[in-house]
């Protein structure tokens, strides 16, 4: 619903939304909002006919509930990304020194099948804008509902697209352009920022666990298989990751196969019989967590192997190594892999214990850092590097109905500063930091 107020400033306003206006603003603009196909409380906007189509812009917004805050700068069509569901708004595009006259809109509800989120660790400094932008997750018994979902601090839904497909769903993540990466399935979707999608990458075979953008397109990851004679298990199938760069059309731009590069004869035996007794299949590697090492080198988790290793981009060796039995208090099962400054941070499943986040020196194979999530984790799991320098952790608990998903916020000193609880009896892989879409003005 849209409605029109023509003055620069607002009618009723809280105390600092006139302190935040443009001096002398000039009120030439206009901005108009229409109804986002792809999402209930995002509307999308433009501005005037007349304005250059250039025009770098943001969006101002607050309500009786929402403090004033404003969207990062774009140009062109682009969606407000921050209002919460069945509020009433008040809208304000400003530009430099001009601005538009204010404009109402109220969000339509979230589809039922949204679940509401619970704050477990109440933000206790000024509201900083965080979205944590969390992927398709996986009921335990249907298929995966079409969403991508972004929550901000107060745990209310702020950025919700509808994909219009269901599949099991591994990851989001944000492109360097602001688009967004979707794994799903057999498929990658790009997604504009308002959730319109761009390019479509289609397999034969499933992408799985994660998926990481790149100046070129995406990094992902798919499953080979190939006939081996393992000392283990004789002659046997055997599958590994084939890492696969992908540009947003679907050529094939960079690929790494596990079979040419590590020993085929190396895994966890603990981790690899359950697969192979149920299936007959060996899992050799189990790749799980991409990241970018701050040495250039492509950070992979092989949790089958009980390693992480760096692979040279350039030449598609292996620049380096760490296999748990060289460290103190070896992970196991280890997702989400870091490498920062000569320490390795994963997210550890530790199996059948709590699982925690670790952090080890590399020079000597030391724990320096750990964090108990208080959850056995078995599968899944993240932790986020945030750019003041905490955690932000994802651990699902359980795969049993009722059992919620967590997002915690956590400090080099081991405090939870903020933390969300939901997706009960979903998996919930990773909650990804969006820090520059919203600001608190």
């Amino acid at each position: 619903m849209l409605w029109l107020f023509w003055s620069c400033t607002p009618p009723v306003e809280p105390p600092d939304v006139e302190d935040t206006a443009p001096a002398a603003a000039t009120c030439d603009l206009v901005l108009t909002l229409s109804h986002n196909p792809y999402s209930p409380i995002s509307p999308l906007a433009q501005l005037n006919e007349g304005a250059d189509e250039d025009l770098e812009f943001r969006v101002r917004f607050w309500s009786d509930e929402v403090s004033p805050r404003a969207t990062r700068p774009g140009s062109g069509t682009q969606p407000v990304v921050g209002l919460r569901a069945e509020h009433r708004y008040q809208l304000q595009a400003i530009a430099g020194d001009r601005c538009s006259p204010i404009v109402g809109w109220e969000t339509d509800p979230l589809p039922d099948d949204i679940a509401p989120f619970e704050l477990t660790t109440q933000w206790a400094h000024d509201d900083d804008g965080l979205i944590v932008l969390l992927g398709p997750s996986k009921p335990q018994d249907t298929t995966l509902g079409p969403w991508v979902i972004g929550v901000d601090r107060a745990g209310q839904v702020v950025m919700l697209f509808e994909l219009g497909i269901e599949a099991l769903g591994r990851d989001v993540r944000e492109g360097p352009d602001g688009s967004l990466w979707v794994a799903r399935g057999k498929e990658i979707r790009r997604l504009s920022s308002w959730g319109e999608t761009l390019d479509l990458v289609e397999r034969e075979t499933s992408f799985h666990h994660d998926i990481l953008p790149t100046e070129r397109g995406l990094l992902t990851m798919l499953e080979v298989s190939e006939v081996h004679t393992l000392d283990a298990y004789g002659e046997v199938t055997v599958t590994g990751d084939l890492l696969v760069e992908f540009s947003p059309t679907g050529e094939e731009l960079w690929s790494w196969n596990a079979f040419d590069h590590l020993d085929i004869q190396s895994f966890d035996e603990e981790l690899v019989y359950p697969r192979y007794e149920k299936y007959g299949y060996v899992e050799w590697t189990h790749g799980n967590g991409m990241s970018w090492g701050d040495d250039g080198t492509l950070v992979v988790s092989m949790r089958n192997q009980r390693a992480v290793i760096g692979i040279d981009r350039d030449t598609g060796d292996i620049a380096w190594r760490v296999d748990a039995e060289d460290l103190d208090s070896p992970f196991w099962g280890q997702h989400a892999p870091l490498l920062e400054d000569g320490l390795l941070t994963v997210f550890d499943n530790l199996g059948a214990e709590t699982s925690r986040v670790g952090t080890w020196d590399l020079s000597d194979g030391s724990l320096v850092w750990e964090y108990d999530t208080g959850e056995v984790n078995q599968t899944f799991g993240s932790a986020e590097r945030m750019e003041a320098g905490d955690l932000l952790i994802t651990a699902i608990g359980q795969r049993e109905p009722g059992t919620p998903a967590t997002v915690s916020q956590v400090t080099a000193s081991g405090e939870v500063v903020w933390g969300l609880s939901g997706f009960e009896g979903y998996w919930s892989f990773r909650g990804r930091p969006l820090e520059d879409h919203v600001t608190v003005e």
